[in-house]
């Protein structure tokens, strides 16, 4: 009988991570899924994918098409969830996502959200589908100089409804984390964008040190579970953008110098 599916997150294992197990990239997620000491860490699971360039930022339409605001593209991101998945997208970024909904049977593709009515929020792109998740979802940027940087992060409810129905008592609580440190416990979007498919933005600072910046959001049991359906709980995340408060690449300066004479 072969095993599809290995999952060793919050654990207390030392060492090395066997080839073996590496190998099997999307299908094993060793990465973080637990609140508590003892996960293994990133640089472990990244080892088969080496940073050719440094990069000063990192914009993500959770969920959605790769989609433009301004002069900043943001990639897109419909790739599977699942219950323990570790994704590596590119060489710069990639995902974690650990958990599976309760008494719903859901498939992979439900771990993305879809509104289906018209959104009048600007910039709705990056807000029509949005990242589910029913306990652990971590976003990984690689490769990033170190330094400081701004991350801010979008919210919009979108599977809530706000029609003072039974549909609109739901909430869907969540912590959010940042390098490993707990950033806002008990966010609850609802209450922060003070309704129903209106646009939160949470900003955070943030230091990477080695390369690697991780945005992890955790569902820590809080919240209602079935409303306006079975299985409505955990993270919902709409963009995520990372910006450098310290560098700007050589070609930037450049451009920037060039303006300046011109």
């Amino acid at each position: 009988m072969a095993i599809l599916l290995h999952q060793d997150t919050g654990n207390r294992l030392n060492g090395n991570i066997p080839d073996g197990i590496k190998g099997r990239q999307s299908r094993t997620n060793l990465f973080r899924s637990f609140s508590e000491e003892g996960n293994l860490e990133l640089g472990g699971c990244l080892e088969n994918y080496p940073c050719q360039k440094d990069r000063y930022s990192l914009h993500i339409n959770c969920g959605g098409e790769k989609s433009t605001v301004g002069n900043v593209v943001y990639e897109g991101d419909q790739y599977e969830g699942g219950a323990a998945k570790f994704h590596p997208m590119i060489d710069y970024w990639g995902f974690s996502s650990t958990g599976h909904f309760w008494d719903h049977n859901r498939t992979i593709n439900d771990y993305i959200a879809q509104n289906v009515s018209v959104l009048g929020m600007n910039h709705s792109g990056l807000y029509t589908r949005a990242r589910l998740s029913p306990l652990s979802f971590t976003y990984y940027g690689r490769c990033l100089a170190d330094g400081n940087y701004t991350v801010k992060i979008h919210f919009a409810e979108i599977i809530i409804r706000g029609n003072k129905s039974f549909h609109s008592l739901g909430r869907q609580i969540f912590n959010v984390y940042i390098q490993g440190k707990l950033e806002s416990e008990d966010f609850d979007i609802v209450q922060a964008a003070q309704g129903v498919e209106k646009v939160v933005v949470k900003e955070f600072k943030a230091v990477v040190k080695n390369k690697t910046l991780e945005v992890r959001f955790h569902w820590a049991g809080k919240g209602t579970t079935a409303i306006p359906s079975r299985g409505t709980y955990g993270p919902l995340i709409s963009a995520i953008s990372v910006e450098s408060g310290e560098f700007r690449p050589y070609s930037f300066l450049v451009k920037y110098r060039s303006l300046s004479l011109s």
